[in-house]
């Protein structure tokens, strides 16, 4: 028995063929393609103009002139409390307030846009996306910013973007006077702090010095130096002196004797005045170190809060002009113009895209159904000749 199959590359398509398919049915992709072009731009003529209005702004060029200058005058604070270098955090970006809903509500019930848009103005969700798509906000790389919105009236969308501007300057003054008015609070409360660190620390060291009398360490124990330095070397001359008597004069020489009486006296003064108080202050010397130490611990602190109060002053004063500063923080470039012709819809791009579209997919289709009727052609031919070679 024989058994006989159609060979695979009778299946295929070849370009001879697919063109074939195309110049047989070439009247009738003629007309269902001009027809669906005909159709798209007859709805597409339906569609309402939508012109665009484009504003170009830029940022002020010595935005942080003031806080630059404040920062440079407590740079030497800063290095001195060891935060010169700090790191500066990072400020929002103004596509923030472009892109943020206060905006886009000031500017959807300013002009009634949910009217134009026919969405219902309680339903935000959906005005947001429509204003979303006609609302276009771009950043060049040379710092200037560029918005375009989309109206059906072309003197309304020139409007609508020359009022985002003030818009957002607004919106950003106010966000600058909360931040301002917060920072404001803190450092007038951490100066109110300061300030009460620096008079318990200065009654501290009041009372200290009084009880002490120390008053300037440095100097003061210089001069204890030199006056200790000048009774120890007295009392070496004077011992040179009595051995001189008592080898030349004897030990029972008046004069020797008066020499003895005169070093027992001095050895007392400096017995005195290293181990009892008012030679230096009131304390011994033994005790210098500690009583110092202390001393400079005060001061220290006192020097400390002192610059952290130097550091604060200026800050304050910044957060103070800020509280009631009405500068803006864009200024126009360009001021946007109603436009002349419409930016969409494109109705030749519509009608010409679908118009290619309707062409692809029946090409597509013509090539499936010739591949359909080509395979159950094949199948039948195949069948008979199996139920041939059975009879045989």
């Amino acid at each position: 028995m024989q058994h006989t199959s159609v060979p695979d590359h009778k299946m295929g398509l070849d370009g001879a063929e697919f063109l074939a398919i195309i110049y047989r049915n070439t009247w009738l992709l003629a007309i269902i393609t001009i027809a669906s072009g005909l159709i798209a731009f007859g709805c597409a003529w339906m569609m309402p103009n939508w012109y665009a209005s484009t504003i170009s702004f830029v940022p002020p060029n010595n935005a942080n002139s003031m806080i630059s200058g404040m920062m440079g005058n407590v740079s030497s604070a800063l290095k001195d409390l060891g935060l010169g270098k700090m790191n500066k955090g990072e400020s929002y970006s103004y596509l923030v307030i472009l892109n943020s809903r206060s905006l886009m509500d000031t500017l959807i019930s300013r002009y009634d846009v949910s009217t134009e848009y026919q969405i219902p103005i309680e339903n935000k969700e959906d005005l947001y996306k429509e204003f979303l798509s006609n609302f276009e906000v771009e950043l060049s790389p040379e710092g200037n910013y560029n918005i375009t919105l989309y109206s059906k009236d072309p003197k309304k969308a020139a409007l609508m973007a020359n009022d985002i501007v003030p818009i957002a300057n607004n919106i950003s003054n106010r966000l600058q006077k909360a931040e301002a008015e917060t920072n404001r609070s803190y450092m007038e409360l951490r100066l109110l702090r300061t300030d009460s660190i620096l008079k318990n620390i200065a009654d501290q060291l009041g009372q200290y010095s009084s009880k002490t009398l120390v008053f300037s360490p440095l100097d003061q124990s210089q001069a204890v130096a030199e006056a200790l330095g000048t009774l120890k070397s007295t009392i070496l001359k004077q011992e040179i002196q009595v051995e001189i008597l008592k080898n030349t004069y004897g030990d029972s020489d008046p004069s020797t004797v008066a020499g003895i009486h005169l070093l027992d006296e001095m050895k007392s003064q400096l017995y005195k005045a290293e181990n009892k108080p008012g030679f230096a202050g009131n304390f011994a010397l033994k005790d210098a170190i500690k009583v110092g130490s202390k001393y400079m611990k005060l001061y220290t602190e006192y020097e400390a809060m002192s610059k952290v109060k130097a550091f604060l002053l200026p800050m304050l004063e910044q957060a103070k002009l800020d509280e009631i500063r009405e500068a803006p923080t864009m200024y126009v470039l360009d001021y946007a113009k109603p436009a002349i012709k419409k930016s969409r819809p494109k109705r030749l791009t519509i009608a010409a895209g679908t118009s290619i579209g309707v062409f692809v997919l029946c090409c597509l289709f013509l090539i499936i159904r010739t591949q359909m009727k080509k395979a159950s052609s094949y199948y039948a031919v195949e069948k008979k000749s199996q139920e041939v070679g059975e009879s045989i």
